[in-house]
């Protein structure tokens, strides 16, 4: 399958419940959500500023972005589904 040249700016936009903004962004090497490469989101606060940058493991498809938590579904190398909850540390 030929992929185009042009790809989006991002994969996906989650607001959390404190109104920051997580957008994932694209890989145009692998462009299936939950495929065999980690993800990288970029954070931003209400006000539009970036914050930063949360990368999530291979094989992980984001659900829930909390206050204080990530939530989805990670599959292991013959895809089974395990939930899996990860602990935002914020400074």
């Amino acid at each position: 399958m030929v992929y185009p040249d042009h790809h989006p700016a991002f994969q996906r936009i989650y607001p959390d419940p404190s109104g920051h903004v997580w957008v994932e962004l694209p890989n145009p090497e692998h462009p299936a959500p939950g495929s065999g490469v980690p993800t990288t989101w970029d954070v931003f606060d209400p006000s539009g500023a970036w914050l930063g940058s949360v990368e999530f493991p291979a094989r992980f498809f984001v659900f829930e972005i909390g206050e204080g938590y990530v939530a989805g579904v990670w599959k292991d190398e013959m895809d089974v589904e395990r939930v899996r909850v990860y602990e935002l540390v914020k400074p």
